[in-house]
């Protein structure tokens, strides 16, 4: 299983390991810089965290795509850039009916 090093963001723990469960990729920039988010569990508080993760190197690809199996810590070959929280969900300005003007 993987583990990934960081703060947790749930408990507060510094530098603490994280078992990293699953990962799903989301973007690929300048055509190799590949992001993803990470499923990972705190070994601390046992509270999950999903980390957005981006790969460190390039050339690193075949070892990005495959996170939950890597040997090491992946902190080794991936960038952790923050975690989705509530200011991640995007909401829309509802949309006013224009009431015509009656008077």
């Amino acid at each position: 299983m993987s583990e990934l090093v960081a703060t947790c963001p749930r408990c507060g723990a510094k530098e603490m390991t994280f078992d990293l469960l699953g990962q799903i990729p989301t973007v690929i920039m300048y055509n190799w810089k590949q992001k993803c988010e990470a499923f990972c569990v705190c070994r601390a508080c046992k509270r999950s965290t999903v980390f957005t993760l981006s790969q460190k190197d390039y050339g690193k690809d075949d070892q990005f795509a495959k996170l939950s199996s890597y040997a090491s810590a992946v902190n080794r070959i991936a960038d952790i850039e923050g975690y989705i929280c509530i200011r991640d969900i995007s909401s829309k300005k509802p949309h006013h009916a224009r009431i015509p003007n009656l008077f």
